[in-house]
């Protein structure tokens, strides 16, 4: 049975921030290695020169762990700042438009009035819309978001947390350090206002707590709008249009190729377009059951009829 798990947005984020604890874990064992003083032994096709002895080599260990610290952070929350804006895009998740225009950062306020909304205000949006209660999660977000800005640019520029998320991190600091591996919050808040580099434990917890916000807005905008198997129809219809729009170089030799031979070749095109869009079968399923028809439905339109119904405007469509 065919349903929706997650949408598009997210599976784009897990792909780059998933698992983050792990992948960044990895990165720390090679880096063990190096500080005591062990190399690869040419192996790996790369221009490094060993150190020379036990101070030296944890000096480069050292270097590079702050580099792979500071190029997570950027990234994660770079990724982040793009789930909101993707996620609030998807049209068939029927987020209000105040707050699409918010999330996408199509409208800002007066300078005055606070002036572009922050990464947490954006996710703020979301959650706000879908109904979501987790002002704790934001408030990590908003030093996450603030804490790559110090990163990421030069020690000219001012980035303070906002009164009421540091306010809430403070208030929270025991809840927040039994729920994320001890996250000391008054250390990373200290860290944070020194401009310092985070530490390993404050990437990865900081990432984690993104991704299970992204892993919770996804499933509750699932939820709301694909409960049923007529709902489940059109988000399909959606995600399948949006898709063959996103791949419009390859779509028209796609449909030409599996909307051609008997039933069977038909629908198993279709089934595996749909999997390419969002729908399959997952033992994860947030969304109800697409309809059995479906698929044999789509698989006896033309081809001219197939692009009518998704919407798709290709050249010769429809021979």
């Amino acid at each position: 049975m065919l349903s929706i798990s997650e949408t598009p947005p997210l599976r784009h984020l897990l792909s780059r921030i998933g698992y983050s604890t792990h992948r960044f874990n990895t990165i720390l064992v090679g880096l063990k290695t190096v500080a005591d003083g062990m190399g690869d032994g040419g192996a790996i096709a790369v221009t490094w020169t060993k150190p020379r002895n036990k101070n030296e080599a944890e000096s480069a260990a050292s270097s590079a762990r702050s580099f792979a610290c500071s190029g997570a952070m950027v990234l994660a929350v770079d990724v982040l700042d793009a789930f909101l804006r993707e996620l609030a895009e998807q049209d068939w998740l029927k987020f209000k438009p105040e707050t699409v225009r918010i999330a996408t950062k199509a409208h800002t306020r007066p300078k005055a009035q606070g002036g572009a909304y922050s990464v947490a205000e954006r996710a703020e949006a979301l959650a706000d819309d879908l109904g979501i209660d987790d002002s704790q999660t934001i408030a990590l977000i908003e030093l996450f978001a603030k804490w790559r800005n110090v990163v990421a640019h030069n020690a000219e520029r001012v980035s303070q947390l906002e009164d009421r998320f540091r306010k809430k991190l403070e208030e929270n600091s025991t809840q927040i350090g039994a729920g994320h591996s001890h996250f000391s919050v008054t250390l990373g808040i200290t860290n944070f206002e020194k401009r310092a580099i985070p530490v390993p434990k404050e990437v990865t917890s900081l990432m984690a707590n993104a991704v299970r916000f992204a892993r919770a807005v996804d499933e509750a905008a699932i939820k709301r709008v694909a409960s049923t198997s007529d709902e489940v129809q059109s988000a399909a219809d959606w995600l399948l249009s949006d898709w063959f729009k996103k791949n419009v170089d390859i779509a028209h030799a796609m449909i030409a190729d599996g909307l051609q031979g008997p039933n069977d070749r038909r629908v198993k095109s279709i089934t595996k377009w749909l999997a390419n869009a969002g729908v399959s079968n997952s033992k994860n399923a947030v969304s109800a059951t697409l309809a059995e028809t479906y698929r044999s439905d789509l698989a006896a339109l033309s081809k001219k009829q197939f692009c009518e119904r998704l919407g798709i405007q290709l050249i010769e469509a429809g021979r």
